[in-house]
């Protein structure tokens, strides 16, 4: 898994131009982002990842938010400046464009991502209970 901050203008003055921003998003939705440090004139955003959320293998994380009990499949590209809500499951596969927001409870895959369906508002309990279960398991393969 590669987590990667979003960078963002430190300024909203429009006249003010930034040489990275450019460069960092010139990839269209599914190929691979170079991150580059931020400059004098921009700041990378911290990016927060809620409790109870498990992440694939092979995934690239540019995403300023991941809510609590998301599952994200593997081999996933979350792409920057995207915010995942609380109780969401990403597919498998799924690219993530700029700026997409997931409301919770939502199913979503595909190429640009789209959500497909919605989830029932039980779905937080049992990521919560899975998470619980699989955390049970590794303490207990720790002490074999």
């Amino acid at each position: 898994v590669e987590i990667v901050p979003s960078v963002i203008p430190t300024s909203s003055d429009p006249l003010l131009t930034t040489s990275s921003s450019s460069s960092s998003g010139s990839g269209g939705v599914g190929s691979k982002i170079i991150p580059q440090p931020p400059t004098e004139n921009e700041k990378a955003l911290p990016i927060i990842i809620g409790s109870h959320t498990k992440i694939g293998n092979n995934c690239t994380i540019h995403s300023i938010a991941i809510g609590s009990c998301v599952r994200i499949g593997s081999n996933c590209r979350i792409y920057p400046r995207s915010k995942i809500h609380d109780c969401c499951i990403i597919e498998n596969d799924s690219v993530i464009p700029p700026d997409m927001v997931i409301s919770p409870f939502s199913r979503v895959r595909g190429n640009p991502a789209r959500i497909v369906g919605s989830l029932p508002e039980c779905s937080g309990g049992e990521f919560v209970e899975d998470c619980v279960q699989e955390y049970t398991r590794f303490v207990r393969e720790l002490g074999e």
